[in-house]
Formats: structure tokens, C-alpha cells, sequence
């Protein structure tokens, strides 16, 4: 089932705070976008998302922080490594939009 994207714009005082949480904690949290946004949207108790994190993150010239990926322990050799390709191909979809 696909999720509908809504646009939600944000008041100059709720990008001001997001823009200054971002250049405070965004890099040491290690948190992609999204669960950047969800921690943002905890600690500033306003609703944000992915995007308003990646325009305001791009903005301050911060880098993207990688998505942590977790990987079960007993898996084989062969099986770590499908998972990485599943990972990068996932990467370059999105940075190829």
C-alpha cells in the first residue's frame, strides 16, 4: 500500500527551531532525516518530517548521517552481503531523485 505525501509548511518560529536544533545536535545524534524528524518533533513538540529536516540539514551544509541498517548476527557470509547490496541499491534510489 503507498503512503500519500502531505505537504506541511512550517511557521518562521518552527523552522527557526528546527534549523538551530539541526545545527546543534543533528551530526552528534546520528540519527538519518526521518528519525531526526521524529526527535525533533518529540523535543520541540511540533510535527516535522523527513523533507523539513533534508532542506533545513542542506542549508546549514551539514552531511547526510547514515541510515543505520541492523544486521542479525547468525547470518552467513553470503547473506551479510545480499543485505549490503539491498542496502546501496536502496541509497542510490534515493539520491538519484
Amino acid at each position: 500500500m503507498k503512503t500519500k505525501r502531505v505537504l506541511v509548511k512550517l511557521f518562521i518560529k518552527q523552522s527557526a527551531e528546527l534549523y538551530n536544533l539541526i545545527t546543534e545536535e543533528y551530526v552528534s545524534s546520528e540519527f538519518h532525516n526521518q528519525k531526526f524528524a521524529e526527535y525533533a518533533s518529540q523535543k520541540l513538540g511540533f510535527t516535522f518530517n523527513a523533507s523539513h529536516v533534508e532542506e533545513r540539514r542542506k542549508a546549514a551544509k551539514l552531511p547526510l548521517n547514515p541510515v543505520h541498517i541492523p544486521v542479525p548476527k547468525k547470518l552467513t557470509l553470503q547473506e551479510r552481503v545480499e543485505l549490503l547490496e539491498d542496502a546501496v541499491n536502496k541509497l542510490e534510489k534515493l539520491t538519484n531523485k
